[in-house]
């Protein structure tokens, strides 16, 4: 994007009102997003921290939903008085082959990483990006041949993204540079985690695959549904379980040596939102409005039924399960009994996943609103970014980053 300084006095309130408007109201305006930012400075990467053989960090975010049971969202406390430290336009990329439509900004599923000072976050334009965390710079860009839906996963000094160029991505994030893409028969939008230094993914022509993060190398591959039904779900990872949902109606559970089928649970529609684990029980919805609370032997421990589906990976925290729905509300169940706590009426429907850090919360919605929570259901702000939110946000040491589908990568902190 174009960096250029405030000319003017005047040009400087035109600038900043509508944000000032939108805090004050909600998200009743809706404003053009123009940032003007310092100009870039671009810092060498700070080394962060990862567990040895595996795709998470304690302190930071370094793949979709923090850890292979997808249940950590972020670091330090959610701002109270939003501030936008910066906003990064992305590229387009137009497709014809999919109705002729133009992408642009982060998609569904999509969620940015952050080791030491860099972020790395892949866009429907295409390209993967590396950012400079603190004033949004761009260090390197990787390009795919089609769309990124799916979030990065970072492990060592790779970071390993699906496509829908029907290929898996390696670079290595210093520079960018292809360390080595895997073919497969369809789009990739599950997000890889890596365990036991064996990668894990799903694939849009129904399967789910263990691969060698090093060099791509397939250790196993199972189909769990067929006729050209696909795994957009992301594997989560409970011990010696591999466990992801799939557009045929099956939450599935393969052994994580072997790929072999341990259970198979009927969730009745396509599940697309990641299973997240908790207090030995797991939690995940479906497209038909089931919201589902398991053991680990599949038995159903509670169930909840919306009017339309979920596509949201639920958010768990202080014993409360936080989810957004289609149908526009965003829930809080008590986890162990499936109790209603409360419900906030967002006004669209909720796609993209809570993160939920410190008593507060924050997600996106489809109107392009950012909504922040106390864990009683108030509403603290609430944001409008200016386009679409599909993706999820994550919060590390207390600043927010996510993107929209309006192109922006945003950078949001605590204004005070």
């Amino acid at each position: 994007m174009s960096l250029r300084p405030f000319h003017s006095v005047r040009q400087f309130f035109v600038l900043i009102l509508p944000f000032i408007l939108a805090l004050l109201s909600g998200c009743a305006v809706r404003q053009k997003v123009v940032i003007t930012v310092p100009p870039p400075v671009i810092k060498e990467a700070s080394p962060g921290y990862q567990v040895p053989g595996f795709s998470y960090s304690t302190n930071t975010i370094t793949m979709w939903r923090g850890n292979p049971q997808r249940n950590f969202m972020g670091t330090g406390t959610i701002p109270l008085h939003p501030k936008i430290l910066w906003a990064v336009r992305t590229g387009q990329y137009f497709e014809k082959t999919h109705r002729y439509r133009m992408w642009e900004g982060l998609g569904w599923s999509g969620q940015v990483s952050k080791l030491g000072n860099r972020l790395y976050a892949g866009s429907v334009d295409a390209r993967l990006y590396c950012l400079d965390a603190d004033t949004g710079s761009t260090i390197w860009t990787y390009k795919a041949s089609n769309s990124i839906k799916s979030s990065v996963c970072l492990y060592q000094d790779r970071a390993i993204v699906g496509s829908r160029d029907h290929h898996i991505h390696c670079v290595n994030i210093t520079n960018g540079r292809l360390l080595w893409k895997k073919a497969v028969n369809q789009d990739v939008d599950s997000s890889g985690v890596v365990y036991s230094n064996k990668l894990y993914i799903g694939t849009e022509d129904g399967r789910i695959l263990c691969l060698d993060p090093a060099n791509g190398r397939t250790y196993w591959d199972s189909k769990v549904c067929y006729s050209g039904n696909g795994v957009e779900s992301s594997p989560t990872i409970w011990g010696d379980l591999v466990i992801a949902g799939s557009f045929n109606s099956n939450l599935n559970c393969l052994d994580r040596l072997t790929g072999k089928t341990n259970w198979i649970f009927a969730s009745g529609e396509d599940t697309d939102s990641t299973t997240v684990v908790w207090s030995n029980r797991l939690y995940v919805g479906s497209e038909n409005g089931m919201f589902y609370c398991l053991t680990r032997k599949a038995r159903v421990v509670w169930s909840f039924k919306s009017k339309k589906g979920f596509w949201a990976t639920p958010a768990l925290m202080d014993g409360r399960v936080y989810v957004g729905g289609d149908d526009g509300f965003f829930y809080c169940f008590n986890a162990l009994t499936g109790r209603q706590i409360w419900k906030f009426r967002a006004g669209s429907g909720i796609w993209g996943s809570a993160a939920a850090v410190n008593g507060r919360i924050v997600f996106g919605s489809m109107q392009g609103c950012l909504y922040c929570l106390d864990k009683s259901g108030n509403m603290l702000w609430s944001l409008d970014l200016g386009g679409q939110i599909f993706a999820s946000p994550i919060v590390v040491d207390g600043v927010i980053y996510i993107g929209s589908r309006n192109g922006y990568i945003w950078a949001i902190a605590e204004g005070n």
